[in-house]
C-alpha cells in the first residue's frame, strides 16, 4: 500500500499525535476500581469498565472525563500540530480526529493547542469499538465523505496503523518523542515531527508550497 496520489482526506489520532495529555493514570485506575468495588491490583481502564454496572460505568466514564481534562490542563500540544492542520485547511483536505479520548478532552485539548476543531470528531462514546477495530475509522470517512483509497491515517501507535490497515488506508506513523519505545509497525511511513509530515503529505495535496512553510 503507498499514500494516496490525490489526497482527500487525513485522519488524526488525538492524544500522542496531536496533544499529550498528562492524566495520572494510576490514580485513575484507583479511582475507577474503587467505583467498581473492585479489589487487588487495578486494572487497566477497559477491563474495569468491562466489569461495571451501567450506573457504575456511567460514573466511571464521569471520572475518565475528568482526569482527561486534568491531563489537558497539565499536557501540551504536539509541536507543529496546528500548522499542518491549518495547511490541510487551506489545501482543501477535509480533516477528522478519531481517538478512544473523551469528546470533552478532544476540544479542550484542540482549544488550549490553538488547533483548528475538524468538522469530524469521533470520540469515545461514538462507536462501540475502538482501535485497532476500525469502526471509528469507517464513521469518520463515511462523514467526511472520503473513499478509503483517497484517505491517510495519522497516529503514534500500533492500533492507529492497524485500524487503517484494515479497511484499506496507508497509514504514517507519528513517532512520539515522548514515547522512547514504540512497537515496529507497517506503516507506509514514520514520521519523527510534522515538518516530516507536513513534506510527505505535500505531493499528495493539489496545493504547492507546503515543505516551504514553517511548521513549529
Amino acid at each position: 500500500m503507498t499514500l494516496p496520489g490525490n489526497l482527500k482526506g487525513v485522519l488524526f489520532d488525538f492524544d500522542g499525535t496531536l496533544f499529550s495529555l498528562n492524566v495520572d493514570w494510576i490514580q485513575l485506575k484507583h479511582e475507577l476500581a474503587t467505583i467498581a468495588e473492585l479489589t487487588g491490583t487495578p486494572r487497566r481502564v477497559s477491563e474495569t469498565l468491562a466489569l461495571a454496572s451501567p450506573a457504575q460505568k456511567a460514573r466511571m466514564i464521569d471520572a475518565i472525563d475528568r482526569a482527561e481534562l486534568q491531563g489537558v490542563i497539565t499536557g501540551h500540544p504536539i509541536n507543529g500540530a496546528a500548522d499542518v492542520l491549518q495547511m490541510l485547511h487551506v489545501r482543501g483536505i477535509a480533516v477528522a480526529i478519531v481517538s478512544r479520548n473523551g469528546r470533552p478532552a478532544i476540544e479542550a485539548g484542540c482549544r488550549a493547542g490553538g488547533i483548528a476543531l475538524p468538522n469530524v470528531i469521533i470520540a469515545r462514546d461514538d462507536v462501540d469499538r475502538h482501535k485497532p477495530d476500525p469502526e471509528g475509522l469507517l464513521l469518520a470517512l463515511n462523514r467526511l465523505g472520503v473513499e478509503p483509497g483517497a484517505a491517510v491515517m495519522v497516529g503514534d501507535s500500533v492500533h492507529d496503523v492497524d485500524a487503517a490497515h484494515a479497511i484499506g488506508v496507508p497509514a504514517i506513523l507519528f513517532r512520539n518523542p515522548e514515547i522512547p519505545r514504540q512497537p515496529l509497525t507497517k506503516a507506509e511511513l514514520v514520521v519523527d515531527d510534522y515538518a516530516q509530515l507536513a513534506e510527505a503529505l505535500l505531493p499528495q495535496t493539489t496545493g504547492s508550497g507546503l515543505d516551504r512553510e514553517r511548521v513549529g
